[in-house]
């Protein structure tokens, strides 16, 4: 048991030194600046419009029940923005796929469907159903939101961290999202990723007992990389993103 704690924290302290190696060559990126609002500044954040998406390519890893022998595939997986809908200071986006729908892979397996809400500075991930909510002019939206479902908080810094607040003050962060330093972020190769702006991209991880799952997250562009690894029986995945497309 102890090897294998060791072994842990050793994926994550690579997984750390491969996100973080070069960003020290750089200079601390300024917060962005709203130029309309700062709602407008929070859009453009995280840039949730109808029709975008993202397209994602990697590696996945996972084992079928009952056997030993480990399955490996590349794939490709897409992200989609199908509505949004803004009612009582909140905004819903109904979402189809998403890059950790791979963790625990196996053939066949099809997009999620689930919704994010994001209020002021921070985005949900919740459940199908509770997306349909903020579509229902009838629902008063009570208790819409749980703070286990907390996907991101911005802007995002070095050091900051955001989880349940049960996990909040444990000494190891362990079960919060940690973002980590920000490096420059080259995205010459996306297809359609159109932009004149200096990007950054910071790695955001998540670990606990069983998993880590690290998230690169451009402001201004999402979610750029996606890495997941079970100590335990093999689910692994690795996806970069491949195609962005900004939606209307």
């Amino acid at each position: 048991m102890l090897k294998k704690k060791r072994s842990i924290l050793s994926i994550v302290f690579v997984m750390l030194v491969s996100a973080c190696s070069n960003a020290k060559e750089f200079s601390s990126p300024p917060l962005l600046q709203p130029t309309i609002s700062a709602s407008q500044n929070i859009l453009d954040y995280f840039p949730l419009k109808r029709g975008a998406y993202w397209v994602y390519e990697g590696t996945v890893k996972w084992m079928k029940a009952n056997s030993p022998e480990i399955y490996e595939e590349e794939i490709t997986w897409k992200m989609e923005v199908k509505r949004v809908f803004e009612r009582n200071a909140v905004i819903g986006y109904e979402m189809l796929g998403a890059p950790w729908d791979l963790a625990w892979y196996e053939n066949g397996k099809l997009p999620s469907e689930y919704g994010i809400v994001q209020a002021g500075g921070k985005f949900y991930r919740v459940p199908y159903d509770v997306i349909l909510r903020v579509w229902n002019e009838g629902d008063n939206l009570f208790g819409l939101v749980d703070e286990k479902y907390l996907m991101l908080e911005i802007p995002l810094v070095n050091g900051k961290k955001f989880c349940e607040s049960v996990s909040m003050t444990r000494p190891d962060g362990m079960y919060c999202w940690n973002v980590n330093e920000a490096k420059a972020f080259d995205g010459k190769g996306i297809k359609g990723l159109v932009s004149t702006a200096e990007l950054w991209e910071y790695p955001i991880i998540n670990q606990t007992m069983p998993d880590v799952s690290l998230i690169y997250f451009v402001p201004g562009l999402g979610i750029s990389r996606y890495i997941y690894h079970h100590s335990g029986t093999v689910s692994e995945v690795d996806v970069r993103l491949i195609e962005y497309f900004p939606g209307h």
